[in-house]
């Protein structure tokens, strides 16, 4: 799913742009090649391992069973964060952040950041999951909101066409 992997990677961008001092790692289920593209696609671990996080993020899931067994990191962690899109989502996280009205978990993950430290390969992962929820903009989630963020990604300098031939189509 590219709104779940564009926001995992970009949050993980993000945190070794402008937080290396945070020990952070992606986990997903395999997924697509044609994402590879995306800065820290070949650092997905698609296995559990016996690693510990004070804080788990768990993005683009609405319950608990989205996590498969990745949930070992939720029940293991001392706190845990949702940030998610979907009206359905149960609020399974210490903190969750769900706005319903957003086209993606994406546009909800750049509301929480510091737009002026987001690099081209964080907006490369925002735009891409996106794009890729709101159908290349056709779905009815799309809003201005969605458009002026898909703007401002766009400005830092990423391939826009490319990222929705090459992914979306």
């Amino acid at each position: 799913d590219g709104d779940c992997l564009g926001s995992a990677l970009g949050l993980y961008n993000y945190l070794r742009l402008n937080h290396p001092d945070i020990r952070a790692a992606v986990y997903l289920e395999e997924s697509s090649p044609k994402f590879n593209y995306l800065k820290g696609y070949d650092k997905i671990r698609h296995q559990v391992d016996d690693a510990y996080y004070e804080l788990c993020v768990c993005l683009d899931s609405g319950d608990i069973q989205r996590l498969g067994d990745f949930k070992h990191y939720l029940d293991q962690a001392d706190k845990s964060l949702c940030l998610d899109h979907h009206v359905t989502n149960t609020r399974f996280a210490d903190t969750n952040l769900v706005e319903d009205g957003a086209s993606s978990t994406c546009e909800v993950l750049y509301g929480q950041l510091n737009s002026q430290k987001i690099d081209r390969t964080v907006a490369e992962c925002l735009y891409t999951g996106i794009i890729h929820d709101t159908g290349v903009f056709k779905y009815s989630s799309t809003s201005a909101r969605t458009m002026e963020i898909a703007g401002k990604l766009m400005d830092k300098g990423i391939d826009f066409g490319s990222i929705i031939d090459n992914s979306f189509y």
